[in-house]
C-alpha cells in the first residue's frame, strides 16, 4: 500500500500536463497556429479530452464506490 500511496503522485503529474496543454493550445500563440494547423489543434483537443476522460472516469472511480459502499463492503 505505501507504494501505491507513493505513486499517487503521477495524478497530480496529469494535472499539471492537462492544464500545460490546455493553456498551450488555447493561449493567443496556441489559436494562431491551429488557423495553419488545424489537424494538428484537433489532435491537441483529442488528447486533451481523452485525459480528463481517462482522470474522471477511470481513476477515482474506486474511490467513489469505496465511498458509496464503505471499506467493509471490500472485506
Amino acid at each position: 500500500m505505501p507504494l501505491y500511496y507513493g505513486m499517487s503522485i503521477n495524478v497530480l503529474y496529469g494535472l499539471i500536463a492537462c492544464l500545460v496543454g490546455i493553456g498551450a493550445r488555447f493561449s493567443p500563440a496556441g489559436v494562431e497556429c491551429a488557423a495553419y494547423q488545424t489537424y494538428r489543434a484537433e489532435f491537441l483537443a483529442y488528447n486533451i479530452i481523452s485525459l480528463v476522460l481517462l482522470l474522471c472516469f477511470s481513476h477515482f472511480h474506486h474511490v467513489l464506490i469505496f465511498r458509496v459502499m464503505g471499506a467493509e463492503w471490500c472485506h
